[in-house]
């Protein structure tokens, strides 16, 4: 029987899917990301503020300040690292490697939360890992006749400090989820969302407000009906991966390889796996990607 933490990670991923697929039907090129983090997080805060304040535990402030601070920060450190090399670099490049994450988490949920993980869990992670990375390279290069040969040629050409950004971003990406992991162990997710979001609103108007010279037209841009729907998703997918962290049993170093699944769920209801080009490589990859999940809940 299917555990519900395993249930909730993967239902996470679908969302997630469903929002990298909004985004790319819906947003046109011009749609600056940081406005659409930004709207994400005010609906998200909105939302909290009107209909879920209720729940939100104001008190654990006090014993917690510092890890939503924390939490926040790694996330936003992420964010900024992200956006800054997707200006100097092709999303190409930089959007495959984000895949290596549980590779770092791996270690990381050893060293401070001490999970224990079976050798075929293990083999499963790295089997997701590769899988992802496999794919999500075809869908970035699928007009090439080689697309992985293409991929890693690129990515050897970079200079040192795309390889620094891209450790560094995994790291916080790592400890975002450990943060995660800490503060859903004392408190709800509804109060980790609603100071963690308080943090990441409070910062982005911070370093911005100089570039703010029309709020309303800031406000304009993302209050549209497809940034809303993108945002709605985004929403769900990271209320449905904290309910499965939040369950005592539940391992982090499970929980995030099968929310990267989310790339298996892009294919398939994105309509990539039916286009005729690479589609044995494409197969090869779903095929490991849905075994890796049946070694991961094993």
């Amino acid at each position: 029987m299917l555990q519900l933490w395993f249930i909730l990670a993967l239902l996470s991923a679908v969302f997630f899917a469903l929002k990298d697929i909004a985004a790319k039907k819906w947003l046109s090129d011009s749609t600056n990301p940081k406005q659409l983090l930004f709207g994400e997080y005010f609906l998200l805060f909105s939302f909290l503020s009107i209909f879920l304040v209720s729940k939100v535990n104001f008190s654990s402030f006090a014993d917690l300040g510092l890890l939503y601070f924390l939490k926040a920060a790694t996330v936003g450190g992420v964010t900024i690292i992200y956006f800054s090399m997707l200006k100097k670099y092709e999303i190409s490049s930089v959007s495959p490697l984000l895949n290596l994450s549980p590779m770092v988490l791996l270690v990381f949920s050893f060293i401070f939360l001490s999970e224990l993980l079976s050798g075929i869990q293990v083999i499963g992670i790295f089997l997701m890992i590769l899988s992802t990375y496999y794919l999500e390279t075809i869908t970035h290069h699928h007009n090439k006749k080689n697309p992985h040969k293409t991929h890693f040629k690129d990515i050897i050409s970079k200079d040192k400090s795309f390889f620094i950004s891209t450790f560094v971003m995994l790291i916080l990406m790592s400890f975002a989820a450990i943060f995660d992991k800490i503060i859903l162990t004392s408190v709800d997710v509804y109060s980790n969302m609603f100071f963690t979001s308080i943090f990441i609103l409070s910062a982005m108007v911070f370093f911005n407000i100089k570039k703010i010279t029309n709020p309303m037209l800031v406000v304009k841009k993302i209050a549209t009906v497809p940034v809303f729907f993108v945002a709605v998703f985004s929403i769900i997918s990271n209320f449905l991966i904290l309910f499965s962290i939040a369950i005592p049993t539940s391992l982090v170093s499970l929980i995030i390889p099968i929310r990267r699944s989310s790339t298996l769920f892009s294919s398939l209801f994105g309509g990539l796996l039916f286009h005729e080009k690479h589609l044995a490589k494409k197969v090869t990859a779903i095929i490991g990607m849905i075994l890796s999940l049946v070694l991961i809940v094993s």
